[in-house]
């Protein structure tokens, strides 16, 4: 006899009990658990980027319909309810920084003039004091008769190109000289 048995198998495959579902590999799960989080991290970052823009828009439409400008809804602080009790007392409370002061009927509007007093722009008489007013007006002083940025090269090139002595005095007198 041969040291060898064969073993036939004559029984088909049909009879054989079915067979227990494939255990999976930990590999395939890892790569699987990567997916979502990563699946996960794009959707929370869609969302927040939405809830960004729609906190934006409600902040502005507030803005808008109390008459005040509304770019300013990106100074709004971020922890701050999109509320509109909560932006009413945010704009009682701040709306000075922003040059906003509320007018009667409960409204929120910005100051009617930008101009401010003479030589300070943007401020009311009511909140500056008279050093930060002669302070303004020395400065306005000092760059009244100044000339525009690139004109200083301009008028060089004129007096350089003067041709007669009539000529640079009339371009030096119509540039504030006084006479020789």
């Amino acid at each position: 006899m041969s040291q060898q048995d064969w073993f036939d198998d004559d029984q088909d495959d049909a009879d054989d009990e079915p067979s227990a579902p494939a255990q999976p590999n930990p590999r395939d799960l890892r790569n699987q658990l990567k997916q979502a989080l990563k699946a996960n991290k794009e959707m929370s970052a869609k969302l927040a980027s939405a809830e960004s823009l729609v906190r934006k828009t409600n902040i502005g439409n507030y803005f808008r319909e109390k008459g005040i400008n509304p770019k300013l809804a990106k100074y709004v602080p971020a922890d701050l309810d999109p509320s509109d009790d909560a932006l009413a007392k945010w704009i009682e409370e701040d709306g000075e920084l922003f040059n906003i002061k509320p007018v009667d009927g409960g409204e929120n509007k910005p100051s009617d003039s930008n101009t401010g007093t003479p030589g300070t722009p943007g401020l009311t008489g009511d909140n500056i004091t008279p050093e930060v007013q002669q302070g303004w007006n020395q400065i306005n002083n000092t760059t009244a008769n100044a000339l525009p940025p690139g004109k200083a090269e301009e008028l060089m090139s004129k007096i350089t190109s003067a041709t007669s002595q009539e000529e640079l005095k009339q371009l030096l007198f119509s540039h504030g000289a006084s006479s020789f």
